[in-house]
Parts: C-alpha cells; structure tokens; sequence
C-alpha cells in the first residue's frame, strides 16, 4: 500500500475524505494519506481529520510514495515547481487529485452512451480470445459466451467460501443457489458451463486475479471483463497486470465504475485505480454503458 502525501488542504481534498475518510470503505483514504502539507503557515501543526498538516519543508521527514496535490489550474502548477525545483522531489513521485476524480477529455471525445453493459458486447468483435475477471454465478459469462462467441473464455475467480457475501452460507448477495444444490461455488459454475468446458472454450482459472493473469503470456487476451475485488488496492494490481497481458488495441470493460456501491452503500475503489490508468495510458474510452444502479461499465481500448 502507497503512503500518500497530500498538498493543499482545498475544498477538494475536504470533499475527498466526505466520500473516502471511512474505515468501512472499500478506498479507505485514512489508511493511505500520512500528513497533509500546506503552504498557509496558520495551519501548520493543525490536524484535518487527524492526519498532521505540516510546513512543505517537513516533507522530506517523511516516508513516502507519492505526493498527490489538491489544487487545480496555475495553484497546481506552481506547487508542482515547488515541490520539483525548491525540495527537488522527483517529479514521477508528483501526481495531481483530478487524476483519480475525473477523466481526461481527449480521451473521452468520441465515447458512445449505451443503455447496459450487455450492450456494449454487440459491438464488439466476435471469436476472440476473452476473459472474465470475477464470474460470481455466471450470469454475466452466459451473456458474454453468447454475445461474443469467444473461441477461447477464462473464467477467473477466487471462488472463496470466505467471501463476505457468503458468511454463514447465505450465498453470493443473498442468494444461497448453490448451496441449495449442495454444491460449492465452484461446482456450480462448472456444472453451469459443464458443456462449454468440455469442449475446450471455457476454462476455469481459481485463484487471486492479478495472480492468476500474471501466469498468462503477454499480450494474450484481445478482451477482458474486470469484475474482481472493489477496493482500490486490488483493483490498481489488476490493472498493472491487465495492461501487460492485453494485446495492443484490445479491449478492457471495467465494471462497477462509480463512487457508491448499490447494494453494500460503501464507496468503491474502482472509481479513482481506473480513472489514474487512463490519465498514464495510451487509450480510448469506446463505451459508458448505464447499469442502472449507481455503478456503470467503462469500455476502453488499450493502446499501450
């Protein structure tokens, strides 16, 4: 986990920790930010939210990965110079709030509004080399299996009998199916898609998934849907393997792009790891597909 500078305690950075600054988040910003630095001298030695707000000349006492900084326009800049010319901080250890927050516009220009993310299968190829990062029960691979007709689907998951949502053996959200039927998770899915198995389009993956996706050669899926863990931590390690393991210009669908989770109310880390990828990668956003549920899927074509 990075340990996290912020510069400039604005309405911004106020406003991130409204959304982010509790424990039960799924993007616990406290465990992350370790000082507050500010150039308003009257609130050095002050605490926000009880994390220190310091002298910039302090920073160097500090152990940390990045310095992220909450302004905006000429404020940032001149901060950026600060931090780079005056403390002479390599500028790679420098990002901006807006990077996690917002998408760049080049980048968006000629993305397409799409009612559902089933929608955005259509208009992608058929007979491709897919994967499905998170399957759950399946319902989202049935649709992805005969939509695209993938001539090859890895079907990745964890599988876990310890996943929160199947606590004294009450099923994925509530729903106990599978037990039901005496099976595990696991069981099911493959009797699900006993079929498809056994003619060797989909293969079954258990594990962590930016573990399992690590084992794959590089550049070796044209499409992969991203439905793993929410929090920010696990989702920025499966970007950083995602981005090795796609094909130039394939295609990447993150699902449950928003702050607040439907069901569960918390507020997902998917959000701020997906919108810093696209600020550092060579991409486009094809799709914004609406759920319906406060947590959209975002389609976009990795360039590399």
């Amino acid at each position: 986990m990075e340990k996290v500078i912020l510069f400039g305690l604005s309405h911004e950075a106020k406003r991130l920790f409204q959304i982010y600054g509790n424990e039960n988040n799924q993007f616990d910003l406290n465990k992350w930010v370790i000082a507050i630095a500010d150039n308003n001298k009257d609130l050095w030695d002050t605490a926000f939210n009880e994390k220190m707000i310091i002298n910039p000349q302090k920073i160097m006492d500090y152990d940390y990965d990045k310095i992220v900084v909450c302004l905006s326009g000429t404020h940032a800049e001149n901060v950026r110079k600060q931090l780079v010319c005056q403390y002479k901080i390599e500028e790679s250890k420098v990002s901006y709030l807006h990077e996690y927050l917002t998408l760049p516009q080049e980048k968006i220009d000629g993305c397409k509004l799409l009612v559902d993310r089933k929608s955005a299968l259509s208009c992608l190829e058929k007979n491709l080399v897919v994967a499905e990062v998170g399957v759950a029960f399946g319902g989202f691979t049935r649709k992805l299996l005969d939509i695209m007709k993938p001539r090859k689907f890895y079907a990745i998951d964890y599988f876990f009998a310890d996943n929160p949502y199947l606590i004294n053996c009450g099923g994925m959200w509530n729903n106990p199916k599978f037990r039901g039927e005496g099976l595990t998770l696991l069981e099911f899915y493959k009797k699900r898609f006993q079929k498809e198995e056994e003619n060797g389009i989909l293969e079954v993956k258990e594990g962590y998934s930016w573990e399992v996706l690590e084992k794959f050669e590089d550049d070796t899926f044209d499409y992969i849907y991203l439905d793993a863990a929410h929090d920010f931590e696990s989702v920025s390690k499966d970007i950083n393997v995602i981005k090795k393991k796609i094909k130039t210009g394939g295609i990447v669908q993150f699902n449950d792009y928003g702050f607040i989770h439907a069901d569960s109310k918390e507020c997902c880390g998917v959000l701020p790891a997906v919108n810093k990828f696209l600020w550092e990668a060579k991409c486009e956003v094809l799709y914004y597909c609406i759920n319906g549920n406060g947590l959209d899927d975002l389609v976009v074509r990795i360039d590399k």
